[in-house]
């Protein structure tokens, strides 16, 4: 896993980029662009990376980043039989329409839901699903007709009060190459490893630092601290497991890299608000009701 800057060339027919990418994995590294980006995940499943965000993605999401916020979509474990990693970029300039544009009051809609993005933005189902049929077309138009859906599209995103910010307020973006090169390092030794016992020294060895530089580093380039981020991820799959698996909590905690279930609990409960079996049931109760 290395970070890279990504280079993005409008394409030759519009004044942005649109692409739909069929893999059979997810394979970008942990990158930044100074280009907007809308994503949206038609088929796939994994572990999204947004800032210092660290959350399950699935099919239906979409989801918009601000300029040159380090992100990465990871699948992980076996795919079903037949699965493909199947999604819908769009990536835009700040600036694609001219310096002085977001300035007039026809676009004060979409300039706010730019800035709403500078932390990533998730939106709800409802408006994902209504999105739908503008990216599958933008796939196939060119010319005015083209960056006349894109905007009509941003223009109805913006009223979706319920989008959620991914990156927490106090991220800041590492954006000096070196320095995102090392955070990838620890983020992938950690997506690695976070199901055994990891510690701060070798955290620490993945960035090539002593423990104690390494922890005011991680604290000031995330807002978090190492073992918060740890507990972040092994939550996370620790949730996936209980929503989608009929596994014990005991068997569980320890799948997720917890030593004892009494932390597990505290730590799981510390995070969502409520203990395993009772997240267990209210998803449940979700899904067949």
């Amino acid at each position: 896993m290395r970070a890279r800057f990504e280079k993005i060339t409008p394409d030759a027919d519009r004044s942005f980029h649109v692409a739909e990418r069929r893999l059979a994995r997810f394979d970008a590294p942990w990158h930044f662009h100074p280009e907007i980006e809308l994503t949206w995940i038609v088929e796939s499943r994994g572990r999204r990376f947004v800032g210092d965000s660290i959350a399950p993605f699935r099919e239906g999401e979409l989801v918009l980043l601000g300029p040159d916020l380090p992100h990465l979509w990871q699948n992980e474990g076996l795919q079903k039989r037949g699965s493909r990693a199947h999604s819908v970029v769009v990536q835009f300039g700040g600036e694609f329409l001219g310096r002085e544009i977001y300035a007039r009051p026809e676009f004060q809609n979409i300039r706010l839901l730019i800035g709403r993005a500078s932390r990533g933005l998730e939106f709800s189902r409802e408006f994902s699903r209504a999105a739908v049929a503008d990216l599958q077309a933008l796939c196939g138009l060119s010319g005015l007709r083209a960056l006349t859906r894109l905007l009509e599209l941003l223009e109805r995103l913006s009223a979706d009060r319920k989008a959620r910010p991914l990156a927490s307020l106090c991220y800041a973006p590492v954006l000096d190459r070196r320095q995102e090169a090392r955070l990838a390092r620890v983020y992938g030794y950690a997506a690695r490893h976070f199901r055994e016992r990891v510690t701060l020294p070798g955290l620490a060895r993945s960035a090539a630092m002593s423990p104690a530089a390494f922890s005011r580093y991680f604290k000031r380039s995330t807002g978090r601290a190492p073992s918060d981020f740890l507990n972040d991820l092994r939550i996370e799959h620790a949730c996936r497991l209980l929503r989608e698996s009929g596994r014990t909590v005991a068997d569980i905690a320890s799948e997720a890299g917890f030593s004892t279930l009494t932390n597990f609990n505290r730590r799981f409960r510390e995070r969502t608000g409520t203990p395993p079996r009772d997240y267990r049931r209210a998803f449940d109760q979700q899904a067949h009701g």
